[in-house]
């Protein structure tokens, strides 16, 4: 195979996971769980800490009518706290931030999903200490981006996705050269509960003056979304686990045989 991917043993080049309250955490609250979160902070060496006003949402009209912006003086107090770690030229490959709507961790340092798990985990266990956790989770978002690169020029991109995946429209399973093929889509879980899946497969050559130096790149960007229409979401964090298993089997489905043996993802 003509590729290799973004990491020695995978191609996982960034994940993420986004969790949003329902009911936001109150000035005092918040200050606790920041508290709660420095053993979390300390063992991962998220070391380098900004703080910063969390970004205001206007709600979307239901009814049609034009957008009103009615801003609340009390939202922009909200804060936002991010903890990162960075490599030796100073960016950032791990961050864990918490604010009163929401708590995202995101990797670029991807290992293995029980190490990514384990900081999520111990994260929500510093929220539990002070909240109940487990009745207050409006949604759940988890997303991977995974990167293959060629290893000579006019390599196929076929290589590495499958011209039979469902993920690929036939038009742009018939092209040699760069292609981009976006996709999403709803399912729901009652009347209350829906999940948003996005497929974004990108292959992106080089011009063509650069094609010596520079290789072909394939990004495969697969997210998932589960939340509720109303009220809160069941089972939070048994949800986690099955989004993680049901972008595994997509991310199978976008990709040949001979790329998940690359990635350690064959059957």
């Amino acid at each position: 195979m003509n590729w290799e991917p973004a990491r020695a043993d995978h191609a996982i080049d960034r994940a993420a996971i986004i969790i949003t309250f329902h009911t936001p955490l109150d000035f005092e609250t918040f200050d606790d769980v920041i508290v709660r979160l420095r053993p979390v902070i300390k063992q991962n060496h998220l070391t380098s800490r900004s703080d910063a006003a969390e970004p205001i949402e206007i709600p979307m009209p239901q009814d049609g009518s034009p957008i009103i912006a009615q801003i609340n003086l009390n939202q922009q107090m909200l804060r936002r706290v991010a903890f990162s770690r960075h490599d030796n030229d100073k960016l950032v490959t791990d961050e864990l931030s918490i604010s009163a709507q929401r708590m995202i961790l995101t990797t670029h340092r991807y290992k293995r999903w029980t190490d990514f798990l384990q900081i999520l985990t111990d994260a929500i266990g510093a929220i539990a200490d002070v909240t109940n956790f487990e009745t207050n989770v409006k949604s759940l978002q988890l997303e991977y981006v995974d990167r293959f690169q060629s290893t000579k020029p006019d390599a196929d991109h076929f290589e590495v996705i499958s011209n039979m995946t469902p993920y690929l429209c036939k038009t742009a399973s018939e092209k040699r050269y760069s292609l981009h093929n976006h996709s999403g889509w709803f399912d729901f879980e009652g009347d209350t509960i829906r999940s948003l899946t996005n497929v974004n497969i990108d292959v992106v050559e080089p011009e063509k003056a650069q094609i010596i130096e520079q290789p072909t790149r394939i990004s495969l960007f697969t997210m998932r979304r589960i939340e509720a229409l109303i009220g809160v979401i069941d089972r939070p964090r048994e949800r986690i686990g099955s989004l993680h298993i049901y972008l595994k089997e997509v991310f199978r489905c976008i990709i040949t045989d001979e790329a998940a043996v690359r990635v350690a993802l064959a059957d």
